[in-house]
């Protein structure tokens, strides 16, 4: 159980984990609470697989009013994949809401490693 994590550039980690994704056919969703509320609380992951790309890639884009959808397009391998730094996509209990992740695949039928952690920063005036 994490008590509590800070970091000098005013984060604070509010989850993290890893976990093997089962079907990378499919997309996987991961949340931040199991309750609903006007807030932003989820990230669905979908794969999309292209031989023909030399470099995988990573687009964030909006699914529906309370989840990011983020595409990562691959050519069959990754190898700790993911964002150099967190990113804010939104907010989480009155504070800005901030986002990480890493993947590791080794070919595309295998089934990914997933590591994601959820930070919070500031306060976010309604």
């Amino acid at each position: 159980m994490i008590k509590k994590v800070s970091y000098e550039n005013g984060l604070e980690l509010l989850d993290s984990a890893t976990f093997i994704h089962l079907q990378p056919d499919k997309p996987v969703t991961i949340s931040i609470t199991e309750n609903a509320s006007e807030e932003f609380l989820h990230i669905r992951i979908e794969f999309v697989f292209d031989p023909e790309v030399k470099k995988a890639t990573a687009k964030l884009s909006n699914y529906n009013k309370m989840t990011v959808k983020l595409t990562v397009t691959h050519y069959g391998r990754l190898q700790n994949f993911g964002y150099k730094e967190a990113i804010p996509i939104g907010k989480f209990d009155g504070r800005q809401l901030w986002f990480n992740f890493r993947i590791n695949m080794s070919n595309q039928m295998d089934s990914p490693s997933i590591t994601y952690s959820w930070f919070v920063g500031k306060e976010v005036k309604k």
